[in-house]
């Protein structure tokens, strides 16, 4: 048991560290290189990548919005964050 918390506790996360100053388009370029192998992103996981690097958080303003859509207007419960866009 001790081994397997071990493993976990010694584990490198690989990380990619961007600055404030880095362009949008160096932004996508690097969100578009590292997620190529593992579950197909769509525009709106680009898009968040993207307004991350402004400090605005578009998945929770996503949330607040779809609460507001669905409240107002219920035929738009199945809406996507990608259709929304």
């Amino acid at each position: 048991m001790q081994g397997v918390v071990r493993n976990f506790d010694q584990y490198q996360v690989p990380v990619i560290k961007l600055g404030k100053d880095t362009s949008r388009a160096a932004v996508c370029l690097v969100f578009e290189k590292v997620n190529t192998g593992g579950k197909p992103l769509d525009a709106f996981e680009l898009v968040t990548a993207m307004y991350a690097a402004e400090e605005f958080h578009l998945r929770d303003d996503w949330k607040e919005r779809r609460k507001r859509l669905v409240s107002n207007q219920p035929v738009l419960d199945k809406i996507e964050p990608v259709e929304f866009l």
